[in-house]
């Protein structure tokens, strides 16, 4: 008798621990901003998730389907997810890229890229391979997503 109480303790408190770590877990993703699905980040000014397109919107605002929208951020055409909170880490120029899991400015919003790398003078960038935009990843500033 006293060992199926042992084992309904260890039942008990294994439960407890996992509890504990789905509510930590939950605490943990509001605190470094919501988590949008991979294929998508989460803007800054649009407060949603937003999916990227291969159409740039920088020199033409009408360039979007009327499915989707030009992205004030990145300045390319977007399917707009479920509402967000940007990553408190991230400047309000910045996005927490998925794919990196750090705060990304954007040197050429608009400007798409192949490749692992862009090379603007004096520099090199990342390409995304999300948005397919350069970017400058801060690895100093994790904002929770990866």
């Amino acid at each position: 008798l006293q060992f199926l109480y042992f084992i309904e303790l260890f039942f008990i408190r294994t439960v407890k621990m996992m509890k504990i770590a789905v509510i930590a877990s939950a605490l943990v993703a509001t605190a470094l901003g919501d988590q949008c699905p991979r294929d998508s980040y989460c803007c800054p000014d649009a407060l949603h998730c937003l999916t990227p397109t291969r159409t740039s919107c920088v020199n033409n605002a009408t360039a979007c389907s009327s499915a989707e929208a030009c992205c004030p951020l990145t300045k390319i055409c977007v399917t707009v997810g479920d509402a967000c909170t940007p990553s408190p880490v991230c400047a309000k120029d910045q996005y927490c890229s998925p794919v990196f899991g750090v705060c990304s400015s954007l040197p050429s919003p608009g400007v798409f890229c192949e490749g692992v790398t862009c090379r603007e003078p004096g520099k090199v960038s990342l390409c995304s391979p999300l948005t397919h935009l350069c970017i400058d990843a801060n690895f100093t500033a994790p904002c929770g997503q990866q």
